[in-house]
């Protein structure tokens, strides 16, 4: 009881009114001295940035505005109000109901702690707008999620975030600071940048039809660099690398020199690894080995292990260039270098800069080298940009190469088909072979090749039933060693993963021991269809054709029906020899991606050279062009600390978290979708102000806030449980139809070719690459790429210089071509379609795809261990 008339106490005439007035008048003015030193600059609320001059305020930077901001609001506040927080946090968090004399206080589905700073925090900032460290975090956070200015009006008047303008000039001023800081950073001698270039398109709908108005593309360029970790001026030596290149060693390129720089031996090794990690995934009485698995992992199957860290990513404004175009796309080089200080009139001439970015760019990069090597300086020549190819959209390329390998027919009988197992589990077939849809596609590619490895295991245990063998061992007490299962993953791979295993199967030479014996299977009955050779289908006219005939047809039309058969019985088993294939190249995605998540890029690069050969015997011959230019380069004309620094640099982990290691190139393509969504609605281009100072050098701190903040209030991102991986659905069918066929038994004599002919085309693309390498491939790229050096500034005074092209012609006995790649056709831009995610949690890889899974990527290490909690089915 007390009075609320304006007077003091000493008004109040009774006693316990006065008494109750002088106790809320005390509260009222300890609040208020609470809030006067709560908001004072040095405690934090305004930022922790040095005022701009001396007796100024402080200043908000973007170490300040993070998922721990309300935490940091919270300290402040809890410190400096301890009797505002005490009865703002009773007043939310009693029932109202007693016991024992005091309010009983339960648990709320709204965190009271979190009410709590909000209620202080604007409080705080009603008081002084300068008390700003929370709400300047909420409006940045309404902006990068599109909230109109309605919303940015109203809850600036209720002193919730600050107004529309006001978050505008902050977001202007924190990108100048992010400018200015890499403008130095570029500018200095001890350190360095690297940057990654992609192209970045919006199209912009006209909804009214009026005359002038049309819809068009806005096409532009867009850039990220980060500081390049263990930078090394030496091994960044224009001069160093001029003199490589001089040295022209790649005109004695051979095919048996890219085959030895393969190292087979850890590609049997992590291969076999992978097999032991499936089988300890799945079955969960060997739970306990994969620590173990893990650790053989980062020890004997590493190449360039990376320690822990987080790169930190500054994205340049976006210029509004088109990257075919090449004089374009020389002034967005142009532009991007200076934005990294480098300009032609004041650069540094005595070391290189990495540039990189997909095939398309990369290509666009050689280029420009080449078209700009008779220029006056080492700026104007781009002789001080080293192009390097980045590795998501290689990874992609080549998975589209798998599966347009191996997906077979729409209605395949062949079990060892990819389309076939897909089919099995309701999944449909990509749109285009050619360019698939990353996420969906990796998905199935890595779970029919896991659900194969384990009918594989099925049969090293010579078991029916590989999860029910285990409980009963489990049972007994004899499961087996890691050592004895290390030795029988050797096994397996050699049976079911190797070339000489391939080859045995197509040639029925199986072995009856040893490590490539393979146990048989029922005896083989070509399917009915297969004997007849008048099988019909309509044609367009209604009448019927001959559906796979080998026979010449009259000029009657009438087919003659005659089948070229083969001469002695086929002795193989050609579904066994393409399931084996398909594990090769399958576990070869697997290894791919792993390697990218767990930081390792040597294993990467170890990857990308088997990839390289088999691009040549694909169709994705440009990729093969792309990858060959970039081993050559780091091989032959790069010292070995370059190469090293350049592979240590080579990925990027902007969450800084264990298992979270991802393409550069990937990164830049969700930077892009944050840019294309931020101005879907707005007609402003590419290299306008708003754009170009407000959104996209702030881009990838829009990207972490939205994807962070909610773990700062508790707001961690939800997932759907999942089940264990041996108990899926999809994993049951497979292995079932796996068992049914005897798919990794061989049946002499098994094929699914048309008219009882086995197919003559092989799978087997590796061999095909390297054959096409060996006819002409190799001598034309090396020719072709030769020719383009040799009009440069840096060959023009070689002595050992070619003086035409014929001469280089000559030398290598082939016609040159006019484009880098290895042959004609446009290699198109691939991009991220379907979200999804490829992390390695707790000692497994998990991939996986939603459309909301961009999120994914930003998740934190607690919802990580959630995640493979539920993976082990432990949860």
């Amino acid at each position: 009881m007390f009075s609320k008339s304006e007077g003091s106490h000493l008004t109040i005439k009774y006693a316990r009114p006065a008494i109750t007035s002088l106790a809320v008048e005390l509260v009222a003015r300890r609040l208020v001295e609470e809030m006067v030193e709560a908001v004072k600059g040095v405690h934090g609320l305004h930022g922790s940035g040095q005022p701009p001059r001396r007796g100024g305020r402080h200043e908000l930077c973007w170490d300040d505005i993070s998922a721990e901001t309300p935490r940091r609001v919270r300290d402040i506040l809890t410190r400096h109000c301890p009797l505002g927080w005490h009865l703002v946090y009773t007043t939310i968090s009693a029932s109202g109901k007693k016991k024992e004399g005091y309010m009983q206080s339960v648990p709320r589905m709204r965190p009271a702690d979190i009410t709590t700073t909000e209620i202080l925090s604007d409080i705080a900032y009603c008081r002084t707008p300068y008390a700003r460290l929370n709400h300047v975090t909420r409006g940045i956070l309404y902006f990068a999620c599109g909230a109109q200015q309605t919303l940015f009006g109203y809850n600036s008047w209720i002193g919730h975030t600050p107004s529309w303008n006001t978050t505008v000039a902050t977001l202007k001023r924190l990108a100048a600071l992010d400018a200015s800081y890499i403008r130095k950073l570029g500018r200095e001698l001890l350190r360095a940048l690297m940057m990654r270039t992609d192209n970045v398109q919006q199209h912009l709908k006209q909804w009214e039809a009026r005359m002038g108005k049309e819809n068009l593309m806005k096409i532009g360029m867009s850039a990220i660099v980060n500081e390049v970790h263990g930078y090394d001026p030496t091994a960044f030596s224009l001069k160093d690398k001029q003199r490589r290149i001089l040295e022209d060693k790649r005109k004695d390129l051979t095919v048996n020199q890219l085959l030895g720089w393969i190292d087979f031996d850890h590609a049997s090794c992590v291969g076999t690894l992978h097999c032991l990690q499936i089988l300890v995934t799945y079955i969960p009485q060997l739970h306990h080995l994969k620590p173990s698995v893990a650790h053989l992992f980062s020890t004997s199957g590493a190449k360039l292990p990376l320690p822990q860290r987080k790169t930190d990513i500054y994205p340049l404004s976006t210029v509004a260039k088109n990257e075919n175009i090449t004089s374009e796309f020389r002034d967005a080089l142009v532009d991007f270098l200076g934005q990294m200080g480098q300009h032609n009139e004041d650069h540094d001439d005595s070391r290189i800069i990495l540039v990189g970015g997909d095939g398309l760019t990369y290509e666009r990069l050689l280029q420009n080298k080449g078209y700009s090597g008779d220029q006056d300086n080492e700026f104007r020549t781009f002789n001080i940009i080293e192009p390097f190819l980045e590795t998501w959209h290689t990874g992609l390329t080549h998975l589209s190469m798998v599966a347009e390998t191996h997906w077979g027919d729409r209605l395949t009988d062949d079990p060892s088909k990819l389309g076939h197992s897909a089919a099995k589990i309701g999944q449909k077939a990509p749109t285009s072979l050619k360019k698939v849809d990353y996420y969906p596609c990796l998905y199935v590619t890595n779970l029919t090749v896991e659900t194969r490895i384990i009918d594989c295991w099925r049969i090293i245990f010579s078991c029916d039933d590989i999860f029910e063998h285990f409980i009963q061992l489990e049972s007994e007490g004899h499961l087996p060693s890691l050592d004895g299962l290390l030795n029988r993953a050797r096994t397996l791979y050699h049976r079911y993963c190797s070339h000489r295993a391939y080859e045995q199967a197509c040639e029925g030479s199986i072995p009856a021991a040893g490590p490539f014996a393979i146990p048989k299977g029922r005896p083989w009955s070509p399917l009915p269809r297969q004997e007849s050779s008048n099988a019909t289908v309509l044609d367009d006219s209604g009448g019927q054709s001959a559906k796979g005939q080998k026979g010449k047809t009259k000029k009657t039309g009438h087919s003659q029906g005659k089948v070229d058969r083969p001469s002695e019985p086929f002795l193989g088993d050609q579904c066994l020899a393409d399931a084996i294939i398909f594990l090769q190249e399958g576990i070869l995605v697997r290894e791919f991606a792993q390697a990218v998540a767990t930081g390792d890029p040597g294993r990467v690069y170890e990857a990308m050279k088997r990839m390289n050969i088999a691009f040549a015997g694909s169709s994705h011959p440009k990729y093969g062009g792309y990858t060959l230019e970039m081993i050559v380069n780091l091989e032959l004309e790069s010292s070995p600390e370059l190469k090293n620094i350049f592979l240590k640099n080579w990925l990027v982990n902007p969450s800084g978290e264990v298992g979270r290691w991802v393409e550069g190139d990937l990164h830049l393509e969700h930077i892009n979708l944050q840019l294309e969504t931020m101005i879907a609605h707005k007609d402003e281009q590419w290299d306008s102000e708003y754009v170009a100072t407000v959104i996209a050098p702030n881009t990838s701190h829009f990207v972490t806030l939205k994807n962070k903040y909610r773990e700062g209030v508790g707001l961690a991102q939800r997932r759907g449980r999942h089940t264990s991986p041996h108990s899926r659905p999809e994993v049951s069918t497979m292995l079932e139809t796996f068992k049914e066929e005897d798919l990794h038994c061989f049946r002499q004599g098994r094929h699914y070719g048309d008219n009882g002919i086995p197919p003559k085309k092989t799978l087997d693309v590796f061999s095909l690459g390297l054959a096409a390498l060996r006819e002409s491939k190799l001598a034309k790229w090396v020719a072709d790429t030769r020719a383009r050096r040799m009009d440069s500034r840096l060959w023009r005074n070689a002595p050992d210089r070619p003086r035409s092209n014929d001469d280089i012609r000559g030398a290598h006995g082939a016609a040159l071509e006019t484009d880098t790649a290895m042959d004609d056709g446009e290699e198109e831009s691939l991009q991220v379609q379907t979200g999804g995610y490829a992390i390695y949690v707790n000692g497994e890889l998990v991939v996986d795809y939603d459309l909301s899974a961009l999120d994914a990527l930003a998740a934190g290490e607690e919802e990580l261990d959630a995640l493979g909690h539920d993976l082990d089915g432990s949860v």
